[in-house]
């Protein structure tokens, strides 16, 4: 019985465009305005949540594939330092027991250091001598 649904789900989604990184953020965007109508009761809000329900089963549905994917490609452009950001300030915290990070001083590019040659070892300490990946100068950092 549930193969049969999941293989007639699978006959109508096909050709069709699906998910992606836009519709995550719409329904981000969609659960918190349900939390905020909690709250606030509001025709507006509810309107906006009928609205972007509507674009999410609109797009999902879609079986213009090539427009839908360049909306989503406008969106990563847009939002590209953002998500740079973020995610250099995730890895600079997963990161902190076992590397440190620093500037070079001349590209301005984050350069990940080991903070220590293996696990369980101190951390090192001092100047190192190292060659930036980015603009391929030699440079002193002090860890």
């Amino acid at each position: 019985m549930l193969d049969n649904i999941m293989r007639k789900l699978h006959q109508f989604m096909h050709g069709r465009y699906g998910g992606d990184s836009l519709q995550r953020l719409i329904i981000v965007v969609h659960l918190t305005l349900l939390v905020v109508n909690l709250f606030m009761r509001s025709w507006i809000i509810f309107i906006l949540l009928f609205i972007l329900s509507g674009i999410l089963i609109w797009r999902t549905l879609s079986r213009n594939i090539s427009a839908r994917s360049h909306e989503n490609a406008v969106y990563l452009s847009l939002t590209r330092g953002i998500r740079r950001f973020f995610r250099l300030h995730f890895r600079k915290f997963r990161d902190r027991k076992t590397h440190v990070y620093r500037k070079c001083p001349k590209c301005k590019a984050e350069i990940r250091l080991p903070a220590r040659p293996f696990p369980g070892a101190p951390r090192r300490k001092g100047v190192f001598k190292i060659t930036c990946p980015k603009c391929k100068s030699g440079l002193s950092l002090k860890i």
